[in-house]
């Protein structure tokens, strides 16, 4: 008996599908380049990762990581997967790439992470496209562009930036010189930003500390703004909490189409010609003597104005 349930374990075992085996494959390069060189990366299914560092020098490392049935055939896509680094004084391109005859759909690329860490000089240009997977700058004073999708962008402590996200949270913190920023079905948080636009769809928005004026939209989402003094609010399919910045003076304007206005600084009542069914505000008002002014538009929301 015993014998004979040893037997049906050893078949059973048998019978189950082999482990997945992993490889990695690590790729290395460094160059001496100028305080502020350009640098391009392109590349799909894992992280990307770029930090200021000392000093003039560019250093990458890509990580290719194959998790397949046999180590045979995860070395095998390991070494087929595409790497290109190269590097000049004042240029460094990295770009990766599935295995030739492997396509994005196929669902095999799924075993595959591509990760990539850079280190470059603090007054860098870094242009950065990424796809599947999450993008991390910190520390960039040049500037930096990133294009994003099915993965987060987080960006701080860096100048002139220019971020495109779709399916995929943004972040950003600490910028200076100016600010672009585009998502779609993703939420976007901002904090301590210079002046630019900001744009968002299908996803809410959260801004506190604005250094300049700025221009904020927004469709089918929520948005939460602080410590703005100068721009444009528009807002359609989503409510508009705004909170007066401490040093706020000037004039603020709030309209609505369909959806009130709750403001705890006083504003007056402007006619509106309203079209046939239409329910909404427009109020206007002064905060002291300054030059600051608030423009706030909603369509299907109601918009809200704290005192800080």
């Amino acid at each position: 008996m015993k014998a004979l349930i040893i037997t049906i374990a050893v078949l059973l075992l048998a019978s189950l599908p082999a482990a997945a085996q992993e490889y990695e494959r690590t790729v290395k390069e460094s160059f001496k380049t100028t305080s502020s060189p350009s640098v391009v990366i392109d590349s799909r299914f894992g992280s990307v990762d770029v930090r200021a560092g000392g000093g003039n020098t560019a250093s990458v490392i890509v990580r290719v990581i194959v998790d397949v049935g046999s180590e045979a055939k995860a070395r095998k896509l390991a070494e087929a997967t595409r790497v290109e680094i190269k590097g000049s004084s004042d240029k460094v391109t990295v770009r990766t790439a599935l295995p030739d005859g492997m396509d994005e759909e196929d669902g095999e690329e799924r075993n595959i992470s591509i990760d990539i860490n850079v280190t470059v000089p603090e007054g860098s240009r870094v242009k950065l496209q990424n796809k599947f997977g999450d993008v991390d700058v910190a520390g960039v004073k040049g500037s930096v562009e990133v294009q994003c999708s099915f993965g987060s962008i987080e960006v701080k402590n860096c100048s002139n930036v220019r971020a495109e996200s779709s399916f995929g949270n943004m972040s950003f913190a600490a910028i200076d010189g100016k600010i672009e920023a585009q998502g779609k079905m993703g939420k976007l948080i901002a904090y301590d930003i210079p002046g630019g636009k900001i744009a968002s769809s299908y996803g809410d928005v959260e801004i506190n500390g604005v250094k300049g004026r700025l221009e904020v939209t927004s469709s089918m989402g929520s948005m939460s703004i602080k410590g703005m003094r100068s721009g444009e609010i528009s807002s359609s399919y989503g409510s508009v909490d705004v909170t007066l910045d401490r040093a706020f003076s000037g004039r603020i304007e709030a309209s609505t189409s369909f959806g009130s206005i709750n403001s705890e600084v006083e504003l007056k009542s402007k006619e509106k010609k309203r079209s046939p069914g239409q329910m909404g505000e427009k109020k206007y008002g002064t905060v002291g003597s300054g030059s600051d002014r608030l423009v706030i538009k909603s369509s299907f929301g109601d918009v809200g104005i704290e005192k800080p």
